[in-house]
């Protein structure tokens, strides 16, 4: 027999009843077949297979159950038996639109529930794929899970906002501690497709990672209902989260890729230390713009880090919005980094929390009549908001508004007046230069003949290792903007050579061989051995440049890398170091 799918239920689990049986330590194997006729109907073969979960007996910890057709009952996940089950391709779950639970655990802990098919729960109230309430260390992957209620939507362009009750749930974890979700494809859901929710109880080391969401009012969920509960150290990855509601959204709706709510009236934070990272969120098929966020966070919370997403098409308000909490203007903390943003709207919101940095992302907008990329503020104090690395583009007209502070009065600047206070150093407001395509892979970066994405190299160094395709960062000097780096390819040309410096206290002359036969020579500066940043780039044929303005007793790093267009290539680099001496009075001391 060939069996195509598992699915590991390794905890004290009954399917359907509570068995009372001690059997010997040596492990069996049976058989559960809906498609199976005749036969003893005992179990103890594919031709004498049980034909229904409630018909099994005689079954003890640590046997095997092999599974194949459809099933017509809720699994209940007790305190009695460890199966190990085993389904081949056809094995599934079918609620028949009427039953609550596919697969139901109540305090355990351990459960491995691995290649189920679960559908067609209940459409008149609330139904679950897979839900656990309490217990720990639960695993729920490789499933598929569809068809819980929904919608049909008999007002489509309507403007009522009760007429349609969103009900049902993919995979949903109350209480639970330490979940891990992956692998999992969750669709066409009435509400929620993933959900940890706290009641109560701190939870920790959640893993959401690499699941496929379509077709439901939100995708991700992370919810806390009590004050001073603490959710903390959340990991949400490799998600493709698209297409939410394939019919009409009503206004009242959220319609969000992943919903983060901190409760609401506490004085501190309940949700912190999220990293959100490498996902792809798309919206190609909605017909109506109705929505939210692709991440929507609310309330107070501490230490996000956004980073490594691309963000596709979004016709809602922002892709990535942080809703604060008024007069709470301390918490925060969130680096938003090396994300790509391709939307209709506006792209990033910020409001009611300080300390938070945006960098090294690329906001392509589609609408030239979006009327802010970035807002920040909710009309009281920020404090040490930080931007820049950043691409954006196009901006439109010179004089259009691309970021938005309320800091605390509210002021509007275009880019360069965004320069002029600071925003965006180092950034840019050029064309990108995608490569095209469908999906995530059309967001890489490209060179096309001495056109040369202005996103290479020109990243800052946040200690990421991986990109978005997990390629290793950096692949040049620097990192690049964006979710991805360009990958070099072969035959890297040789480095400047005879690399060495002549200095008159505040300003330094460097001197070099250039590679003959390429292009340029770049040149990357480190202050008191922190990150290079590149200062300046020069014609092949040049082979000097004087930096000026340095300041007295800092220790100063020159790297000179040599550059190839055609095909883009990078040399290693040599480095030429100098520390500027103290001086008085005229003298050096």
């Amino acid at each position: 027999m060939k069996y195509l799918k598992y699915i590991i239920i390794t905890c004290l689990i009954l399917l359907g009843f509570v068995l009372f049986l001690n059997r010997s330590a040596c492990a069996d194997y049976f058989y559960l077949s809906s498609g199976t006729t005749g036969g003893a109907a005992d179990g103890s073969s594919l031709a004498n297979a049980w034909k229904t979960i409630s018909a099994i007996t005689g079954v003890s910890s640590g046997d095997t159950i092999y599974c194949a057709g459809t099933q017509h009952e809720q699994i209940t996940v007790a305190d009695t038996v460890s199966y190990i089950v085993i389904p081949d391709s056809t094995w599934t779950i079918d609620g028949d639109d009427t039953r609550t639970y596919g697969i139901y655990g109540l305090n355990k802990s351990g459960v491995i529930i691995d290649g189920a098919t679960i559908q067609n729960m209940r459409k008149d109230a609330n139904g679950y794929g897979v839900y656990f309430s309490g217990g720990s260390d639960n695993t729920v992957k490789n499933c598929n899970i569809s068809k819980i209620y929904y919608a049909t939507n008999p007002m489509i362009g309507g403007s009522s906002t009760a007429w349609e009750v969103l009900r049902g749930y993919g995979i949903y974890f109350q209480n639970s501690n330490h979940p891990t979700i992956t692998g999992n494809t969750v669709q066409d859901i009435g509400a929620r497709g993933i959900v940890v929710f706290s009641l109560g109880t701190p939870l920790s080391n959640i893993t959401i990672a690499n699941n496929e969401i379509t077709n439901m009012n939100v995708g991700i969920s992370i919810a806390q209902s009590t004050a001073s509960t603490l959710i903390n150290s959340v990991k949400i990855y490799g998600n493709y989260i698209h297409d939410f509601n394939n019919y009409y959204a009503c206004s009242a709706w959220h319609r969000d890729g992943i919903h983060i709510w901190s409760i609401y009236n506490s004085d501190a934070d309940t949700i912190r230390n999220v990293e959100i990272y490498n996902n792809y969120f798309a919206d190609k098929v909605n017909p109506t713009g109705a929505g939210n966020s692709y991440i929507y966070i609310e309330y107070l919370c501490q230490n996000f880090n956004i980073h490594h997403n691309i963000f596709d098409d979004y016709l809602g308000a922002y892709c990535i919005r942080f809703k604060g909490r008024i007069g709470y203007p301390d918490y925060g903390g969130h680096m938003i980094a090396n994300n790509t943003m391709s939307t209709s709207s506006s792209t990033i919101y910020l409001g009611g929390s300080s300390a938070d940095s945006v960098y090294n992302n690329i906001i392509y907008l589609k609408n030239a009549g979006v009327p802010m990329a970035v807002s920040v503020g909710d009309l009281y104090s920020m404090t040490e908001f930080a931007f820049s690395n950043n691409i954006i583009y196009p901006v439109g007209v010179p004089t259009a508004d691309i970021i938005d502070i309320y800091t605390p009065t509210r002021t509007r600047y275009n880019a360069s007046e965004a320069a002029a206070a600071g925003l965006n150093t180092d950034g840019g407001y050029t064309d990108p230069l995608f490569t095209g395509g469908a999906g995530a892979a059309g967001f890489k970066l490209s060179i096309s003949g001495s056109d040369t994405s202005a996103a290479i190299d020109k990243g800052l160094d946040l200690g990421f290792t991986t990109d978005y395709q997990d390629s290793t960062i950096p692949q040049g000097a620097l990192p690049d903007i964006g979710a991805f780096e360009f990958l070099q390819r072969p035959g890297s040309p040789n480095a400047p050579s005879d690399a060495a410096e002549a200095h008159r206290i505040t300003h330094v002359t460097l001197t070099w061989t250039p590679a003959a036969g390429n292009d340029s020579t770049q040149i990357y500066q480190s202050t008191n051995d922190g990150a290079y940043t590149w200062i300046e780039s020069h014609d092949i044929a040049i082979g000097t440049t004087t930096i000026r303005n340095l300041t007295a007793g800092n220790l100063y790093r020159f790297k000179l890398i040599t550059r190839k267009n055609s095909p883009y290539a990078l040399s290693g680099g040599n480095v030429v170091s100098y520390t500027s001496p103290y001086y008085t009075m005229g003298r050096i001391r």
